[in-house]
């Protein structure tokens, strides 16, 4: 399942990363890299820009961008 598939409040665990290496360290400094937890915190309407929290940190992503984060929903 990837990122922007994720219902908000809900929290995944990022399984891995198939972005560009400068995008994956820019997240890297984010808090959002493999094996770390990631909450979905808002969805945007139509589908547009989502929010995420991952170890304190809130960022935003675009939906095509959190396509290519591929993750594993945590019950």
């Amino acid at each position: 399942m990837d990122l922007s598939s994720v219902e908000a409040g809900k929290v995944a665990v990022v399984k891995k990363i198939d972005l560009p290496p400068l995008l994956r360290y820019r997240l890297q400094a984010l808090n959002l890299a493999e094996g770390k937890r990631v909450r979905v915190v808002r969805i945007a309407p139509f589908g547009g820009v989502r929010m995420f929290e991952a170890e304190g940190v809130r960022f935003a992503l675009r939906a095509d961008t959190a396509r290519k984060i591929f993750v594993e929903v945590l019950p």
